[in-house]
């Protein structure tokens, strides 16, 4: 499943879906984390060049498509959950999926969703997709519990450049808003650029425009 409860599609057999448990992490900071080691994950098993969107997508970008159609392309996504013993939180299992084999998506979702092979043209080895992403996770689980977070913080601007300079639009109640990404702050909220003030989006729906400035 993904963000709220939603269905994650994908039919038996193209998919890689698993779950880390974690211990003795910032929950605000894991799943920026996850995304940095699935992405380097990815990128050593198949050399594609995917990348993040705030704040759980594994996306690559309309540019980089090997002139497939000139819309980024949704390939995975990570989901946090924290387990808590009464008010102390005792775990944070970090659910990611991948979809790694040529899927016939229905619609809407064949307009922003697509594959690991569909976009390398060759079959992929889940296996290996699976394996580094774990080697990755380990280390910067490390980074992470040795409290060098602004590795992660650099490592993920390097592989989401869409955290600033992106338009994107989103509706609070009832009103449309628009602005810029403008980064991070430092609990992983998303900043964006209104005029001269500056909103702090932590969740909610929003779309994000192709073009950036």
């Amino acid at each position: 499943r993904g963000r709220r409860g939603r269905e994650w599609f994908s039919p038996t057999g193209v998919g890689l879906y698993f779950s880390s448990v974690l211990r003795g992490m910032r929950p605000k900071l894991v799943t920026l984390m996850a995304g940095v080691a699935v992405v380097d994950g990815i990128r050593t098993a198949t050399q594609l060049p995917v990348e993040l969107r705030w704040p759980n997508d594994i996306v690559l970008p309309s540019q980089l498509r090997n002139g497939r159609e000139k819309r980024t392309a949704k390939l995975g996504g990570i989901l946090t959950e924290t387990s808590r013993v009464g008010e102390l939180a005792n775990a944070i299992v970090v659910g990611i999926g991948i979809n790694i084999g040529q899927i016939d998506y229905p619609l809407p979702l064949r307009l922003r969703a697509s594959s690991l092979e569909a976009e390398t043209g060759h079959s992929v080895n889940s296996a290996s997709v699976f394996v580094e992403s774990l080697v990755a996770l380990a280390h910067w689980r490390e980074v992470m519990a040795g409290s060098e977070i602004n590795q992660i913080f650099t490592r993920w601007y390097e592989l989401s450049p869409t955290s600033h300079g992106t338009v994107v639009t989103w509706n609070r109640q009832g009103n449309h808003q628009q602005g810029i990404t403008d980064g991070l702050d430092t609990d992983g909220a998303l900043l964006v650029r209104c005029g001269h003030r500056v909103e702090r989006l932590v969740s909610g729906e929003f779309e994000w425009c192709e073009s950036s400035f």
